[in-house]
């Protein structure tokens, strides 16, 4: 398991919301268990009820 760039910190220190790879690479280094990363993730990232979805076939 390999750690995260310095570049991919400095992105999610801008808060976007990290990817399940990225998450995994945090919890291997910080010795945590992932799925309990991924929930702290959830919490601080809730969903946007405002954001337009995008259909199945990738149009708007």
């Amino acid at each position: 398991m390999g750690c995260i760039k310095t570049e991919r910190l400095e992105v999610l220190l801008r808060e976007e919301k990290p990817n399940a790879s990225d998450l995994a690479k945090v919890a291997h280094n910080l010795d945590l268990d992932e799925e309990y990363v991924i929930e702290l993730r959830d919490k601080s990232f809730p969903p946007n009820p405002y954001k337009k979805k995008e259909q199945s076939n990738g149009t708007p």
